[in-house]
């Protein structure tokens, strides 16, 4: 195993440049985050739910045992856009879900709400959500939200469309692979739920890959048997998050999970070998 500290550096990729923006966080054993879905009635369908299987990767946890899965977004600043990937958990805690911390870390990173012309949400969970709205007005004024058609139906049929539905009418869907702007792509990675979302963004020979909830830890990505927590379509999602581990392997892209440690870049060096390092630019 090859573990460097997770540091959430900016990243430029082409003509953009990527900066992490912390919401805040959910800390806890890793064996009662996974185990939280079976007190729903959902199956754990693989590992995760023994403390066995954490014990294998000592690297990848905090010294006291807990894995931190960070909350918050990537923004993405371009010559003349300025994206929001995600919106965080908002400034309304969830059980241990904490957020609130995103308006000023976009403030120390320079921007404003109104400075941001596009918001895209990998899918709908209200830990992407959270600052969509604020008191029944968009918290960025400016902006053009964006999503997968599927996830809409989805969110609203179970009744899970928080902050969203303070703005659902001004947004604008798309259906299958798109691009948003000149080297910034959109593209169906499903499972986790119907329309979630990766986003792409390239250039200069270089490529990150920001993934939603398509893996929560890096877990997901080394050992395909690992379990995904809250999965619409479990065996879909883990479908997926084979495909993006291939990928990411052969390629060598960066990837950007939405609840990576500090929200920091990594790559997947050797799923044979479990390889993977957290990596600055």
């Amino acid at each position: 195993m090859i573990i460097h500290t997770p540091i959430a550096e900016p990243l430029l990729i082409g003509r953009w440049t990527i900066i992490p923006l912390r919401d805040g966080q959910w800390q806890q054993l890793p064996v009662d985050m996974w185990r939280l879905q079976e007190a729903h009635g959902i199956p754990l369908r693989g590992l995760g739910g023994r403390q066995e299987d954490w014990d294998r990767y000592p690297d990848l946890l905090h010294a006291d045992g807990t894995l931190e899965l960070t909350i918050g977004a990537y923004l993405l600043v371009g010559l003349d856009r300025v994206v929001l990937v995600d919106a965080g958990q908002g400034p309304t805690p969830a059980g241990p879900l904490v957020g609130g911390e995103l308006p000023s870390n976009l403030t120390r990173a320079g921007f404003s709400p109104d400075d941001v012309t596009d918001v895209v949400f990998t899918h709908l969970h209200a830990d992407h959500t959270g600052w969509a709205s604020l008191l029944g007005a968009p918290y960025f004024p400016r902006a053009t939200y964006r999503c997968h058609a599927a996830e809409l139906p989805y969110a609203t049929e179970r009744q899970r469309l928080g902050t969203i539905a303070e703005i659902a009418d001004r947004i604008q869907p798309f259906d299958g692979d798109t691009a948003l702007a000149p080297g910034v792509d959109v593209r169906l990675s499903p499972g986790h739920t119907p329309g979630s979302s990766t986003v792409v963004v390239s250039g200069g020979g270089a490529a990150v890959l920001l993934v939603g909830d398509a893996t929560h830890c890096v877990h997901e990505l080394l050992d395909p048997q690992w379990s995904g927590i809250a999965d619409a379509d479990p065996d879909l999602a883990r479908d997926t998050r084979r495909a993006l581990a291939e990928e990411l392997e052969r390629t060598g892209a960066y990837v950007g999970g939405g609840h990576f440690p500090g929200l920091a870049f990594g790559r997947l060096l050797s799923r044979e070998r479990h390889e993977w390092t957290f990596t600055r630019n």
